[in-house]
This record gives structure tokens, C-alpha cells and sequence, in this order.
């Protein structure tokens, strides 16, 4: 298993809400301003505040999420407005609430972003605009342009280090590519570009499978062209269509997968399906299967228009959005599915207006105190106290299998620490430098990461 297990960086609240895991998330439109918005809410769907209203200056029409950094601030971007009318990107904090505007995107500057900010093993935010690659330091806000690779919903860092992202436009064909950074060397590579056949236009971001395998999908293409499902191999460069999309089994993919278990990754489909207004599905890497688990539509009105990302919290319950549709006028959907019993539920309608409507991006799961609680991995893996500094305890008898090998590594790489085989609860030395490190462990023919973070 070669999966990244991103570790949800959790702080404490302020607000009334301060012992309990919170969602935060944006609109497209509706706020004050009609503009667009950024909410909080309880993940048992109570509580639903809008914390701030986008307008002209600040920026509109945010269509990604939000992303958390080590400093507990989230870190997001807006489509359009701003000084140069193409946007802007800002950060908010979790416990005062208060937003900053930190600059007017540009062309050549993250120019009309479409999707969210990730964060590096190396403590840096990267994320993408029309044609733009950039990096972006939350310790000071300065911006870095890295390369012209742009226009994805997303990007993801792999086992390996590498990020990896998929350009809609840009290849020999001009139906979009995959390429690669290496933060460590700061080199772009291209890796494949589509052709129609084997897909087009890959909006929605990669997702590590058990097997080192990216999956993702594309809007387009392949032999209906209604997108396709593919599984690109890093080590041998190697692409292959694992499934064409055809509109009973779903079709215009816009988001992505995630890994929820051993050879296990869950997706969603902006619309087709059983009942035609998209779907979320099952994906089993080492066969190939393919399951739609629940479908959505309306009847019961559970939305429709599944364009932004699903995440998996630290609860084991799995939260999206949907665009339109719900009990609220149409205005969109927050969303909680279970993986065990395949069952939806709404946690709340957007209903327009103040209430923001329209959502196009993902949620971010932010959690209560890791001070006060450990955080698991979907694997059972536990690190308390997470962020740290000096030592932390890393518990993984929740592997249910021996242990063969544990390492930590810093942001090139390079290892700083290495634990004992064998051993289900260990003691780990953490370097004095502050920062984001990864952990890895490895069992018989597996290997899993999670992100640690050094005060």
C-alpha cells in the first residue's frame, strides 16, 4: 500500500463551537454580496455560521476550498474581482475569523484559480491559475511562481514526494496532460498528454492508490466521451483507461477520488448515474471493479451536481457538496456519506441569499485540539501529540500486522529518524528544526505516510 493518508492539521477554538470538529467551506455565489461566501459548521450539520461575505475587492466566486495551514489558518482563493478582476487569494483565521486579503492574483500570478491549495511535506502551500503553477509561504505570504502548468481542480503530493497535477488544456494534443514538480529540485516534468481516446480534459486531481498507482479522471473523452477513469503508473510512465464513462454509469467527472481503505477509493461523478443526477462510487484498484454506491438526485432531493471533492475526516465519515438541488430552493447541499452502510444525509440546504449558494469546492475537515485528543489515520495509525516539538508517541498496533519498518523524513527526504521493526508503540525523536515531516511505515508488501508537524 503506497497511499498518502494526509493528516488533517487541527487547532483549538475559540468560538462556541471550540470543542468539536468543525467543516469549513465556500460558495460560489449568495453571501451579503452575492458573491460568494466562507462558512463554518458542526459535522453533525448544527451551527451553520457564514463567517465572511466576498465582494469586489476581497474577490468572487471562489470555486475551490479551503486549505489548512501548519500557522491554523485557512488558505484559499476566489475566481474572479480583486484589483485585476481575476481573482484573489486570502487566508482566514480559524479562531478570530479575521480575513486577509494577501494579493490580487494576476496573469502569470495564479490568474482565475479554479481549485484549492495543498500542503507540502515541505511546510509550503501550492496550487494553481490559468496556466500557473505557484508555491506560496505561510510563514510570510510570498508568493513564488513556479512553472505555466495550470487549470486543475487540485494537486497532490505523492508517497514519493513528488507533486503531481493534471493540466485541462495544455499537451501535444492540446486535450490537457499530467505533469510533475519535484519541491526537492524544483524541476517540471510532463509526463503524458491525453488523446481523446484515453480521456480529455482532466479537471479533477490524483489520487494514490494502494498499488503506487495516480487515478483520476477526466471531463471528457474516451470512447463516449463522457470522461473516463484512469490509472497512471509513476514508475513506468505508463497510462491506462480503467473505465469509459457512458452516462448510465455517470459521465462529466469534474472532482476525484480518495483512498477510504485498503484498495479502496471512493469518487464522484458530476452527473449521470441511476438516477442521472450524479452519483458517488466504489473503485477497487487490483481488479478494476467499478460500483456506484448511492445516487443522487431529487427524489429524495439530497441535491445534484457533484462538482466539488470529497474528503474523509478524522470521524471515518466522508462530507461533500453538491451545486444545486436540496430541500433549500435549489441552492446546494452539505453532505455526509458512510462508508460501511453506503447512506447519505444532508446536513444542511444553502437556500441563497445571506445563506451563500451554489457550491463548487470541497470541504476541509478542521477537528478539535490535537493537544487534547490523537489523531487517526483512516488505517488505524495514531501520533499524539501532532504538532509537536521534542518527542511524540506513534501507536500502530491499528495495522492489525507487524510493523517491518518506521522512518521519518524531511522535506528532501532525507531520513532524520528511524524506529524499531516490530514494535506497535514507539517513541519518536523529532528534529529541532520546525516544520512539515513525514512518517512512514511499512508492513509486508505496504507503505503509508502521514504528515507530522515540528513547533
Amino acid at each position: 500500500m503506497k497511499q498518502l493518508y494526509t493528516l488533517l492539521l487541527v487547532f483549538s477554538l475559540n468560538s462556541a463551537m471550540a470543542q468539536s470538529a468543525q467543516l469549513w467551506g465556500m460558495t460560489t455565489l449568495g453571501g451579503a454580496n452575492d458573491m460568494g461566501s466562507i462558512f463554518r459548521m458542526s459535522t453533525d450539520g448544527s451551527d451553520f455560521q457564514v463567517v465572511f461575505s466576498f465582494d469586489s475587492i476581497s474577490g468572487s466566486g471562489p470555486e475551490g476550498g479551503l486549505c489548512l495551514a501548519p500557522n491554523g489558518k485557512l488558505y484559499g482563493m476566489t475566481n474572479n474581482n480583486g484589483v485585476n478582476d481575476v481573482g484573489t487569494l486570502f487566508s482566514i483565521s480559524t479562531t478570530t475569523l479575521a480575513f486577509d486579503k494577501i494579493m490580487d492574483l494576476n496573469f502569470g500570478m495564479g490568474a482565475f484559480p479554479w481549485g484549492s491549495m495543498i500542503l507540502g511535506s515541505d511546510g509550503m502551500l501550492y496550487g494553481t491559475g490559468i496556466g500557473d503553477l505557484f508555491r506560496l509561504d505561510p510563514a510570510t505570504d510570498s508568493f513564488t511562481s513556479i512553472s505555466n502548468h495550470g487549470v486543475v481542480e487540485g494537486l497532490l503530493q505523492a508517497s514519493n514526494g513528488i507533486i503531481y497535477g493534471g493540466d485541462a488544456y495544455s499537451g501535444t494534443n492540446g486535450d490537457g496532460l499530467i505533469f510533475s514538480f519535484d519541491p526537492a529540485d524544483q524541476q517540471t516534468e510532463e509526463l503524458h498528454s491525453f488523446n481523446t481516446t484515453d480521456g480529455k480534459t482532466p479537471y479533477g486531481k490524483l489520487c494514490e492508490a494502494d498499488n503506487g498507482k495516480l487515478y483520476g479522471m477526466t471531463y471528457q473523452g474516451g470512447a463516449n466521451d463522457d470522461g473516463v477513469i484512469y490509472a497512471y503508473d509513476p514508475v513506468g510512465g505508463t497510462l491506462n483507461v480503467v473505465l469509459d464513462f457512458d452516462g448510465s454509469n455517470g459521465h462529466s467527472p469534474w472532482s476525484c477520488m480518495i483512498p477510504i481503505g485498503p484498495d479502496r477509493l471512493l469518487g464522484s461523478v458530476t452527473l449521470g448515474g441511476t438516477t442521472g443526477g450524479g452519483a458517488l462510487f466504489e473503485l477497487t484498484p487490483s481488479t478494476g471493479q467499478f460500483v456506484e454506491t448511492y445516487a443522487f438526485g431529487y427524489s429524495p432531493n439530497l441535491g445534484t451536481l457533484l462538482f466539488g471533492g470529497i474528503i474523509q475526516g478524522t470521524d471515518g465519515m466522508v462530507y461533500g457538496m453538491a451545486a444545486s438541488g436540496g430541500s433549500g430552493g435549489g441552492g446546494g447541499t452539505v453532505y455526509h456519506y458512510h462508508p460501511g452502510t453506503h447512506s447519505v444525509s444532508v446536513l444542511h440546504n444553502f437556500t441563497g441569499g445571506s445563506n451563500g449558494t451554489t457550491p463548487h469546492g470541497e470541504l476541509t475537515y478542521v477537528g478539535s485540539s490535537v493537544q487534547v485528543a490523537e489523531i487517526e489515520s483512516p488505517d488505524g495509525v495514531k501520533v499524539f501529540p501532532n504538532p509537536a516539538e521534542g518527542s511524540a508517541t506513534v501507536t500502530l498496533s491499528g495495522l492489525g500486522r507487524s510493523v517491518e519498518s518506521v522512518m521519518l523524513t524531511d522535506a528532501t527526504g532525507r531520513s532524520v529518524w528511524q524506529g524499531e521493526p516490530g514494535l506497535s508503540i514507539q517513541q519518536l525523536t523529532l528534529p529541532a528544526s520546525p516544520g512539515v515531516y513525514m512518517l512512514t511505515y511499512g508492513t509486508a508488501g505496504s507503505r503509508s505516510t502521514k504528515r507530522i508537524v515540528v513547533r
